[in-house]
């Protein structure tokens, strides 16, 4: 039998009766299916052990999720009962090993937990009233039975949830242990292990005169030539400067050029041009009036032209124009009028084999030539690493140019973000390591892609806080959140641990034949 909207509706009793199991499956982890699935009888859903879950209860859950996505797709309706039915067995898996370890709830427990049911109690004495709680036992809502089961399943998980998830209580030595190394401060310095541009460039431009000085690789290269051609042909190009006065007929007309006539576009160009040529700067006017919102936001600069990428009109104007003559006259173009100021110019250029021929080395090799230098440097830092040697280590990296820098911090064991290299997690493993100054961390550290070298500059210890004064009592919060914390992932832990034992073991079935009917 279903449980009643207006019983349902009630928050409180939706959350004493459902949101143990909602709640556990949305926190701990969503699943895409579990156990094994088999076709159990209409009415049941699934079975845990010797828990049930009833075709009711999956309805029941299905209703919460759809008032969070009411969507009707039947995709979506599948995807919500999974989800709906996975967070039940999740519930009974907890009721089912409670029970096992006799942590069932008694009649008493159950009896206290009715009477803390908000829906049964007087709206004026906020007290539990028997009248209504028989009246709603004789509406047939549900079952005095049903009632019962439903409390003691969820005083049987509460009971497990409470146990798990106590919070830490840790030896006063290691609680001590613990808040001297939170105190513990590093100064540190470090390298990254990357070679400099200029030392890249130049061995890249040695390797690829070697390369383009052996016939061998001619063949090559005449193939790179052949696919790359397009890099070493290129048209006469112009770089200038644009206003568009654009009219509501014209191409492409947008924004307040749809209310412009062809004479009023044609006059309003006009009076710019005259005002240029007064002395108003033309980035400035190009980025004031400009119907092209890509040269209006970079204050006319339309980059470098050919009669390929513009219209005819625009490129045989900019075309015409001079260094001593950078300023056309006003262009009619089919997007507008134009006025096109010259910045600069270069030729046509068309390179043969010969020409490119350098050129084309230098990207077969460059690439090389970077991974050759970072695996040759990254050896010599690792081998000094592992002798300990700091000679070694320092003639390493000043062999390419390379130098120490301090990070402006001191790091500690709450540091997660080091300013100068990123995310502190690799750090973090090895800080402890850095005894002495001049102690390096024993291996390279990744920071984000960035292979790194650290070094102990000092290690110092800041006091610790009185504990009656403010930091001690902030202090002392943190440690008991932290308890918390760590509890809290100890019991998701369990609880998924829990779950994989009881699928592992083949406790877990559901229906198959009721996402067939879906």
């Amino acid at each position: 039998m279903r449980l009643s909207s207006r019983l349902f509706n009630s928050v409180s009793l939706k959350s004493s009766l459902m949101g143990i199991a909602i709640a556990l499956g949305v926190a701990a982890f969503a699943f895409t299916g579990v156990g094994t699935f088999s076709s159990l009888d209409p009415n049941t859903a699934a079975k845990v052990g010797g828990q049930t879950v009833s075709t009711r209860q999956l309805q029941e859950a299905m209703q919460e999720l759809e008032r969070q996505n009411s969507s009707q797709d039947p995709a979506q309706r599948r995807i919500n009962m999974q989800t709906a039915l996975n967070q039940l067995i999740q519930q009974k898996v907890l009721v089912e090993e409670a029970n096992r370890m006799g942590w069932s709830a008694t009649d008493v427990e159950v009896a206290d937990w009715i009477k803390r049911v908000p829906s049964f109690q007087n709206k004026d004495t906020k007290q539990f009233d028997i009248e209504v709680y028989r009246k709603f036992l004789k509406s047939g809502q549900l079952s005095e039975l049903d009632l019962y089961r439903n409390g003691r399943e969820v005083i049987a998980s509460q009971k497990y949830q409470a146990l798990v998830g106590l919070p830490d209580v840790l030896p006063a030595k290691l609680i001590e242990e613990r808040e001297k190394r939170g105190r513990e401060e590093f100064l540190i310095e470090y390298v990254e292990v990357s070679p400099k541009e200029d030392v890249v460039k130049k061995q890249a431009a040695a390797d690829a005169t070697a390369y383009a000085a052996d016939a061998k690789n001619d063949e090559a290269l005449k193939k790179a030539y052949e696919a790359a051609k397009a890099d070493f042909s290129r048209k006469a190009q112009v770089r200038v400067q644009s206003i568009l006065v654009g009219f509501k007929t014209a191409m492409r007309a947008q924004g307040s050029a749809l209310t412009r006539s062809e004479a009023d576009a044609q006059a309003l160009a006009e009076a710019t041009l005259t005002k240029v040529k007064a002395g108003e700067d033309f980035a400035q006017a190009a980025g004031t009036l400009n119907d092209d919102p890509n040269a209006k936001a970079a204050r006319g600069d339309i980059g470098w032209i050919d009669d390929t990428n513009i219209d005819p009109e625009t490129a045989k104007a900019a075309f015409a124009l001079t260094p001593a003559s950078p300023l056309s006259g006003v262009v009619k173009t089919p997007y507008g009028f134009r006025l096109v100021k010259l910045l600069e110019s270069r030729p046509a250029v068309q390179k043969s084999f010969e020409d490119a021929k350098g050129e084309l080395a230098l990207r077969a090799v460059s690439g090389t030539a970077r991974t050759q230098i970072i695996a040759s440097l990254e050896k010599a830092v690792g081998d000094a690493l592992k002798l300990n040697d700091r000679a070694k280590l320092d003639a390493a990296v000043a062999a390419q140019g390379l130098s120490w820098k301090k990070v402006a911090k001191p790091v500690n064991v709450n540091t997660r973000f080091v300013e100068e290299l990123g995310l502190a997690d690799s750090l973090l493993k090895t800080l402890f390591t850095l005894k002495a100054p001049g102690d390096t961390v024993p291996e390279l550290l990744d920071f984000s892609g960035k292979r790194t070298v650290v070094r102990l500059v000092s290690r110092t210890q800041s006091t610790a806080p009185d504990a009656s004064s403010e930091s001690g009592k902030q202090a002392s919060l943190m440690a008991r959140a932290e308890g918390y914390r760590s509890a809290q992932a100890f019991a998701q832990g369990t609880s998924r641990k829990l779950f994989d034992v009881y699928s592992r073991d083949k406790e877990i079935t559901q229906n198959t034949a009721l996402f067939r009917q879906e």
